[in-house]
């Protein structure tokens, strides 16, 4: 599981390619991305298609802490996977 370091205030960009078994790009349905928050919210993101089987999401991480993110889609074969981002409080700004 990729472990991301950033600092508070960060824009975390999530990026999906979804492929058929030949390594070609395809469309997937029910695509989704939502992130937990250190304080345990959970938001839904805004999914944008880039092109066929290409889809992109943006979290503004406003909190310090360790946040999961979970990217996932319906079809054509049911799929998800999980990474965390820890978010460093700033040194500069209080």
């Amino acid at each position: 599981m990729p472990l991301l370091r950033l600092v508070i205030g960060s824009t975390i960009e999530v990026e999906l390619a979804f492929t058929d078994a030949e390594g070609l790009p395809t469309e997937a349905t029910g695509v989704t991305v939502q992130a937990r928050s250190p304080s345990g919210e959970l938001r839904s993101l805004t999914v944008s298609s880039r092109g066929t089987g290409l889809y992109r999401a943006h979290l503004l991480a406003d909190h310090a802490g360790e946040w999961w993110l979970r990217a996932a889609c319906t079809g054509p074969h049911p799929q998800a996977v999980e990474a965390r981002a820890l978010i460093e409080p700033s040194l500069v700004i209080p």
